[in-house]
């Protein structure tokens, strides 16, 4: 016995059905599938005895998968790129931050070291914060100091330091008053 083919309208093209449900043409992917079910013969609606089953526990769906679940996909997917781009912009924030304090410890040990023969290593290592390990160092002649700090830069990741030590030097005159005002 041969089915009898009927007609459905979907948008504005009629489309064959198969008989038992109507085919609908997606605008969105542009694939002709079977209509869903009314809702309340999805079970969302009225009690058991109304919908004709014998149980409470909504009807299985049929039809086309749905997107649940993607999203989490996608942001798996992602979340590493997200994660290096996150680190890389905390190790540029230390490399900039070790370089402003290996330039405050140089300024600090040679404008000490000017006035105060002897304290300039001292005073620039006390410039810096502790746990850069600042390396401060003097040198200078009867009329100028010059103070050169070394600091290690932090790396994000322990045990890995692609970065080299930054150094930083400052010259200044000596302060030439010999105690005399």
């Amino acid at each position: 016995m041969k089915r009898r083919q009927s007609w459905a309208r979907a948008g504005a093209r009629l489309l064959p059905t198969s008989g038992l449900r109507p085919l609908v043409l997606n605008r969105r992917t542009g694939l002709i599938h079977q209509a869903r079910p009314a809702i309340e013969d999805r079970g969302f609606g009225g009690s058991a005895p109304e919908r004709g089953r014998t149980s409470a526990a909504p009807a299985r769906r049929t039809g086309w998968r749905s997107d649940r679940g993607t999203s989490i996909l996608e942001f798996t997917g992602f979340l590493p790129i997200l994660l290096f781009v996150g680190m890389a912009a905390i190790q540029l924030g230390l490399i900039g931050y070790a370089a402003n304090q290996a330039g405050t410890a140089a300024r600090t040990a040679a404008r000490s070291e000017s006035l105060t023969p002897g304290s300039g290593q001292g005073s620039g290592q006390s410039a810096v914060s502790s746990w850069l390990n600042p390396s401060v160092g003097m040198a200078g002649d009867g009329d100028t100091v010059t103070a050169t700090a070394t600091i290690t830069v932090p790396s994000v990741l322990p045990g890995i330091n692609p970065f080299g030590p930054i150094t930083r030097s400052v010259t200044m005159p000596t302060d030439d008053r010999g105690g005399t005002p």
